[in-house]
């Protein structure tokens, strides 16, 4: 099987991490009172978009950068998906767990060693962590 058509998983969860990004930019300007004066909220759609991105290059890509942009996403999307669990984590838990799988398929045609993949994931959920504190 061509490793082009081995990336599904990680296709779905882009699909799913831009239509979760798309319904809660909706939602944030829906409101009353305009959520972007908070730095939170256009953060965490910059991210998603910047993780749907990542999740892109994860499947049209090959090699090195398809399972670095893999694991981006399911780092990213993981810790989004734990700290919003009770706005939008889950499908973001859902889409992680596409990228995830998406990244062991990826694993098999990749060069990489193993911890500079762990090491994309890692800093992709620090990353996210450091922010979010921040305000």
């Amino acid at each position: 099987m061509p490793a082009k058509r081995q990336r599904w998983p990680l296709a779905l969860a882009g699909v799913i991490a831009t239509v979760t990004t798309a319904g809660y930019a909706a939602l944030i300007l829906d409101q009353e009172t305009s959520s972007l004066s908070d730095p939170v909220p256009v953060f965490v759609i910059g991210y998603l978009a910047v993780l749907t991105a990542a999740a892109a290059v994860g499947v049209a890509s090959s090699g090195r950068f398809a399972s670095v942009g893999a694991s981006a996403a399911t780092g990213g999307l993981l810790t989004l998906g734990v700290l919003g669990i009770f706005s939008i984590g889950l499908p973001l838990l859902v889409a992680a767990v596409f990228a995830g799988w998406g990244l062991a398929r990826t694993r098999t045609t990749s060069s990489n060693p193993g911890w500079l993949d762990a090491g994309v994931g890692i800093a992709a959920a620090a990353f996210a962590l450091v922010l979010l504190a921040l305000p």
